[in-house]
């Protein structure tokens, strides 16, 4: 069991952004479903509604028919699912992006926060976030005993 100078140490030679990193490379997997379940409710990264609404009523009626979560004509970015089936956390960049072909025309129509975690599902990450956090200081702190 380490002393308290050791643990002096072990604290001094930590690095909380290196923490934070390792935590949210460790965590895709929530993200990315937390980032689907925003879309699904027709939410971009600032927490508007996904814009522009659909053109048509009829096929507003229809995508509402598929998935009632968000305002009727609300994109929620799913027809048949390779854009949300590509979703991914791309660690070099910290950020949400997708392998669909279609995502750089779904960014440009509907904008660059069609991806990208807003405050509410930010807030539904963090109680996961500081766990993991917790976790990963305890484990540096004093892991090495």
């Amino acid at each position: 069991m380490p002393n308290i100078y050791q643990l002096y140490e072990n604290v001094r030679e930590m690095d909380v952004v290196d923490i934070a990193k390792i935590v949210i490379m460790g965590s895709h997997e929530r993200i990315v479903a937390l980032q689907k379940e925003q879309l699904k409710h027709g939410k971009d990264a600032t927490g508007d509604d996904i814009a522009p609404s659909y053109k048509s009523g009829v096929y507003a009626d229809y995508k509402q028919s598929m998935n009632s979560l968000p305002e009727w004509g609300t994109p929620d970015l799913c027809l048949e699912g390779n854009f949300y089936r590509g979703i991914y956390f791309n660690d070099d960049m910290m950020n949400l992006t997708s392998d669909d072909p279609k995502t750089p025309s779904l960014k440009e129509k509907y904008g660059e926060g069609i991806l990208g975690l807003n405050t509410e599902y930010l807030k539904k990450y963090g109680p996961y976030f500081k766990e993991k956090y917790k976790e990963e200081f305890n484990a540096q702190l004093i892991g090495k005993y």
